[in-house]
């Protein structure tokens, strides 16, 4: 190869790796209020879900995240926040899908790979990591679920597998909580047994008032 066949290349790649998008660090700061939760309940699966969210706030909206970025976000609440106890708990915060869950390559790709912390009053008070293959979504759950009180929460992630750059337009802070929906047996026998409790009631209160009037 001549020498300037080789030079032109050479400049060509270095033009192409300078205008190539580098893995970029995102750092939030997010604040919520309480006092916005909204709440809902639906039915799936013999399952009874409870939900709750807010959106966060003070942020620039949107972000573009692409492949190999990472985030840090820090969560300031206005006042403490319980996340209620359920027998299967999630508390999550939810990176804003617009327009439906990011690219990737394979459906059993990780998508993002998170850490989560929570404090009250300067003090972590629970911890977990969290990997997602179809979300971009940070998640907490405890199961069996105990209530646990927060107002701050620290989250890092690491955008992985996207095969385009996925814009974020808002974030909320949200819990979902899961319990079975009783069987129609289940129900039968609770009825069952409120029936046997209201005769035993009426009969004891019939024999009071018997005894009452033999004195």
């Amino acid at each position: 190869m001549k020498m300037g066949h080789f030079r032109a290349l050479a400049v060509a790649g270095a033009m192409l790796l300078a205008g190539s998008s580098w893995a970029q660090s995102v750092t939030l700061n997010l604040d919520g209020n309480v006092d916005d939760l909204m709440t809902s309940s639906f039915q799936s699966n013999g399952s009874f879900y409870q939900v709750g969210d807010f959106a966060l706030s003070s942020f620039d909206f949107p972000l573009i995240l692409n492949q190999g970025d990472s985030v840090f976000a820090t969560v300031t609440l206005n006042r403490p926040f319980t996340a209620p106890a359920s027998p299967n708990q999630s508390v999550i915060v939810d990176f804003g899908f617009s327009s439906g869950p990011p690219s990737f390559e394979d459906p059993g790709d990780v998508v993002i790979s998170s850490d989560m912390e929570f404090f009250l009053a300067g003090a972590s008070v629970y911890s977990t990591g969290n990997a997602c293959s179809n979300c971009l979504s940070a998640v907490a759950g405890r199961s069996p679920g105990d209530a646990f009180s927060f107002d701050r929460i620290e989250i890092s992630f690491d955008v992985l597998n996207l095969t385009e750059p996925f814009t974020v337009n808002g974030v909320s802070l949200g819990y979902q909580l899961a319990q079975p929906v009783p069987e129609p047996a289940a129900w039968a026998l609770w009825a069952g047994g409120l029936g046997a409790l209201s005769l035993w009631t009426r009969r004891r209160k019939a024999t009071v008032a018997r005894d009452k009037a033999t004195i």
